[in-house]
């Protein structure tokens, strides 16, 4: 079936024709979603916007919103399919080997081209075909779908720690799907406040912010990380566009907005650099000028 790049976007009276590169992830949740629709003449169905990386993002049909059989998006849904299946629902956690690669590689493709991005997005994808027709041939075609979770108070002997997936999100590509997990957030960092025990920042991408923080439970378990964050603000103040990435659990606050909470003392990099990193170069260089 052919990709869909154009919708009618409609609100009210106004009927206007829209193409997938005229929309991001933050416009759709703010003023698109509910209202793109087919262009083929006669046809009613609604459509929703994917976000991929790059330029592969596409419209798609709307769930039980079908396409008219003369339409060229027309398709029959499949009462029965194959592959792989969920069953059940299952609570995992993720290695820091996994956190730690999880972050380099988002660094690195905030500094790709948009080619190089695709090309790894498209390895990547081979490499998980691969994986699951490997799964398939040994006859395990069931598989738990997991809630990655890294808050300590909820990770028991029970929790699952093998054969679990770290999803990567710009800060503009958070989705309600998201809320609960933990996932691994890209932005440029905007600003920072923070206390002996306490951090909170903000990153941002194409115009939609997310809230990092760090309470009080970090803290408690990287006592080492106490009165460092000024040496991030310090950070800030020397240098622009500062791509900062956390993995953490994905909630919203009062107002609806997404914030990540970071547990893990090696779960985020400053411009792909440790906090360790840059305090360690900050004192070498006071100790220089002094």
């Amino acid at each position: 079936m052919s990709s869909i790049t154009e919708a009618y976007y409609k609100n009210n009276d106004q009927i206007q024709i829209i193409n997938i590169s005229d929309v991001t992830a933050g416009d759709y949740t703010d003023k698109y979603k509910g209202k793109l629709y087919c262009t083929t003449n006669s046809c009613t169905a609604q459509l929703s916007y994917v976000y991929r990386e790059g330029n592969r993002s596409y419209f798609r049909t709307w769930r039980e919103s079908p396409h008219t059989e003369q339409c060229i998006y027309y398709f029959e849904k499949l009462k029965d399919r194959s592959g792989n299946r969920h069953k059940g629902y299952q609570d995992g956690i993720v290695s820091q080997e996994q956190i730690r690669r999880s972050l380099r590689e988002a660094f690195e493709n905030e500094n790709m081209s948009i080619t190089e991005r695709n090309d790894r997005r498209e390895k990547q994808r081979e490499a998980r075909i691969r994986r699951n027709r490997e799964r398939i041939r040994r006859g395990s075609t069931e598989q738990p779908a997991h809630r990655i979770v890294s808050d300590p108070s909820r990770i028991t002997d029970d929790t699952t720690r093998t054969g679990v997936r770290l999803y990567k999100r710009d800060a503009d590509a958070l989705k309600e799907v998201d809320l609960g997990q933990t996932r691994t957030v890209t932005g440029i960092l905007k600003s920072i406040e923070y206390g002996e025990s306490n951090a909170v920042m903000r990153i941002e991408k194409n115009r939609k912010n997310v809230t990092i923080k760090f309470e009080e439970v970090f803290f408690s378990t990287n006592l080492q990380y106490r009165g460092m964050f000024h040496h991030i603000k310090r950070f800030m103040e020397e240098y622009d566009e500062i791509i900062f990435s956390a993995t953490g659990e994905v909630r919203t606050n009062k107002s609806g907005e997404y914030e990540l909470i970071v547990f893990d003392g090696i779960g985020f990099l400053i411009h792909g650099r440790s906090l360790a990193s840059l305090a360690s170069e900050y004192a070498i260089r006071d100790n220089v000028n002094k």
